[in-house]
């Protein structure tokens, strides 16, 4: 029996109320050639027996039930189990259109390219249309044209295992995985892993993918400080050991604007999240001291503006002699500030 063409990866957690219309949302595919495989991570609620029932009626779903263990590692599974040339994940909350599996192996089919990027289209729990996350332009790219990918593409602002292909084999030749001690920014990890080991990128403006904004979102949440750091810190790794030409010196390319204001980004949240709670004084400096100035003058690249808070910048004012000064740029005067100085040796 041969291989399927496309291997699906769902990893379902407590997601009763939405997983048939994800499940159908395949079955119902014009494109045949896959395998379905759900991933049960420990589910308390129905989920487990709902995808059980809908095995029935189609052999081509796999189910793998384990012990709550978090998104990564079920996702991980399921790389393990795919069978399939190319894999494609799927959120349990979401649903692909009724033509995106052909649609995108149309786009991968007799072609030499190893790694597929669309948009996605994003809804939220009442199914009101929010807006399309968009690819730059259609386009292939050499795997190396980092200033393509990165500058004109935006690929960090891409960071989601869903909406695109990837070659099964790359993933199991580099033993690429989703990092299980992070549960934040693991998807774009694995992302920027996969880059590292491609040829050739094909992007494209095709929005089939419907991605639920649900009410209890990560980006309503408060992240403390030490998961916003492990991410960081990740990133900047794998940006340093991968992407060489463009990271040397502990410092991004400052040509690379836009790569440099998403990973000064992910710092600034680092920061900002020591000043959305009470907390001491001393605590602050200590976990900014962690930091340090080599990481703290990222930001000297990174200017951007967060309207969600009120703020235009977080901004290095000044790093000399061992001392960090710090400031927030604000368009009123409902300024979260740094501590004005200290020691950052």
């Amino acid at each position: 029996m041969n291989n399927p063409k496309i291997s699906i990866i769902v990893p379902v957690y407590n997601a009763e109320r939405y997983i048939e219309q994800c499940i159908y949302s395949v079955l119902n595919q014009t494109f045949n050639d896959y395998e379905l495989i759900l991933i049960d991570d420990g589910s308390k609620d129905g989920s487990l027996g709902l995808c059980e029932k809908l095995r029935e009626a189609d052999s081509r779903i796999i189910i793998y039930s384990q012990k709550n263990k978090g998104v990564s590692t079920a996702r991980n599974k399921g790389i393990e189990l795919a069978q399939g040339d190319w894999i494609s994940f799927l959120d349990s909350d979401d649903y692909f259109s009724q033509d995106y599996l052909s649609e995108s192996y149309n786009s991968i089919v007799n072609s030499d390219i190893d790694f597929l990027i669309q948009g996605f289209t994003r809804f939220n729990e009442n199914g009101t249309l929010e807006n399309n996350i968009r690819v730059e332009s259609d386009d292939i790219v050499s795997a190396k044209d980092y200033y393509q990918i990165f500058e004109i593409q935006k690929f960090t602002n891409k960071g989601n295992p869903f909406s695109k292909l990837f070659k099964t084999d790359i993933i199991k030749n580099n033993n690429i995985t989703f990092p299980i001690d992070l549960t934040l920014g693991e998807d774009l990890c694995f992302n920027l892993l996969y880059l590292s080991c491609s040829s050739k990128v094909k992007f494209e403006k095709k929005y089939n993918y419907y991605y639920r904004e649900t009410f209890n979102s990560l980006s309503s949440k408060y992240i403390d400080f030490r998961t916003n750091y492990l991410r960081y810190i990740t990133l900047k790794n794998i940006l340093a050991e991968n992407f060489r030409p463009i990271f040397s010196d502990n410092l991004l390319d400052k040509h690379f604007k836009y790569l440099n204001y998403s990973i000064g980004y992910r710092l600034y949240e680092c920061i900002r999240s020591l000043y959305l709670k009470r907390m001491r004084r001393s605590y602050r400096i200590e976990k900014i001291k962690m930091i340090g100035n080599r990481d703290l003058f990222l930001l000297k690249n990174s200017s951007f503006s967060v309207p969600s808070v009120n703020f235009l910048a977080i901004s290095l004012k000044k790093i000399s002699r061992g001392s960090c000064f710090l400031y927030t740029r604000c368009p009123n005067p409902m300024i979260f500030s740094l501590e004005s100085s200290f020691s950052c040796k």
